[in-house]
């Protein structure tokens, strides 16, 4: 029942009790506390029914992706033909999808600036980063609050921008213009999109 409804129903149905006005005070101040207690209840409830768990991440990978391997919270796939590994941590309610695309002393420094141009204006979720000597495609997002949706998005964007690296620069969803975006750099083009 909508909390408007009942806040204005409330004093109509009270008022029309013969009751004497202490009594009528009494009865709804409980009423009143019955009905925080109650939204607060179902609020907590609908928040944790919509929590997104290691488990239903696995689900979803497994019904969207090519190639799955399960290896206990590593999830290694495939998505249109691109390599993907999803790692997550409940404990700590995080989650990331890496994609590897080659190791740092293959790249130069223009390249190492257009990626990080690319973060800002052409890759919308997903990121360039540096691990270990490897750069990867990356998106990192609480676990908790992932959506299907967001989730999807994510493999895409990560799988589009290892595809365009060294080219495009792009996750393929969304470019923000700017003077040092990687479209202005004379990197080349390519027809890669997924």
């Amino acid at each position: 029942m909508d909390a408007h409804f009942l806040f204005f129903v409330r004093p109509l149905f009270l008022s029309q009790l013969k009751l004497s006005s202490w009594f009528r005070l009494l009865a709804q101040q409980v009423f009143l506390l019955f009905f925080l207690c109650f939204s607060c209840f179902v609020d907590a409830e609908e928040k944790g029914a919509n929590k997104m768990t290691q488990a239903e991440l696995h689900r979803l990978i497994e019904k969207y992706a090519d190639k799955v391997k399960i290896d206990g919270s590593v999830v290694q796939f495939s998505f249109k033909g691109v390599d993907l590994v999803c790692v997550s941590d409940a404990t700590a309610d995080r989650m990331r999808i890496i994609s590897p695309i080659t190791t740092l002393e293959n790249i130069d420094t223009q390249q190492l600036v257009i990626a990080m141009a690319a973060n800002f204006h052409s890759l919308l979720d997903a990121r360039y980063a540096i691990s270990d000597g490897l750069v990867y495609a990356a998106f990192i997002h609480p676990l908790g609050s992932l959506s299907r949706q967001d989730l999807e998005s994510a493999i895409r964007q990560v799988a589009q921008a290892k595809l365009t690296f060294g080219t495009e620069y792009s996750s393929g969803e969304l470019f923000f213009p700017g003077s040092d975006s990687p479209s202005n750099t004379d990197s080349g083009e390519s027809d890669n999109s997924i």
